[in-house]
């Protein structure tokens, strides 16, 4: 698997994360230092030498026909210490993301009230807590709102 695959799988996985909605600042910081990485052009060797440094051909014909295959560049690539960034970015992401699922999974969901019956054709909601009182017209949900989720 070529540099650039492994980063196109990384940053595939994720898209997936921020598409779930799981994605972190770090997740966002991750998938635009690949991006970036994959937008920069490949550098072109200026020259070729051989394994022993001995050589030192300026024709890529010649250059493959003697032997010479380790290419030489005027200046050292980045996309070395893009990669390094991007691993980090992608470990400290999947990190957050194990975190938020172990949250979640720690998290049982406890109900705030139950029906208790009805009276007049309506229902009786009861809270679970008899110390809290709700208001009339207090709406109730399956799931967190997105704010409370949030503050995990």
């Amino acid at each position: 698997m070529t540099k650039d695959e492994a980063m196109k799988l990384a940053l595939e996985a994720l898209k997936n994360f921020e598409k779930a909605g799981l994605a972190t600042l770090k997740t966002i910081d991750a998938i635009t230092a690949i991006k970036q990485a994959l937008e920069q052009p490949e550098p072109e060797p200026v020259a070729w030498t051989d394994e022993d440094f001995t050589e030192l051909i300026v024709s890529e014909d010649i250059a493959k026909d003697i032997g010479a295959t380790i290419p030489l560049y005027t200046s050292p690539p980045e996309t070395a210490a893009l990669l390094r960034e991007i691993a980090v970015l992608s470990a400290n992401a999947l990190d957050d993301y194990k975190m938020i699922q172990s949250l979640m999974a720690e998290r049982e969901p406890e109900p705030v009230a139950v029906v208790s019956g009805y009276y007049g054709g309506k229902c009786v909601v009861l809270p679970t807590d008899r110390a809290r009182i709700f208001n009339s017209g207090t709406a109730f949900y399956t799931h967190p709102s997105v704010s409370q989720s949030q503050s995990l």
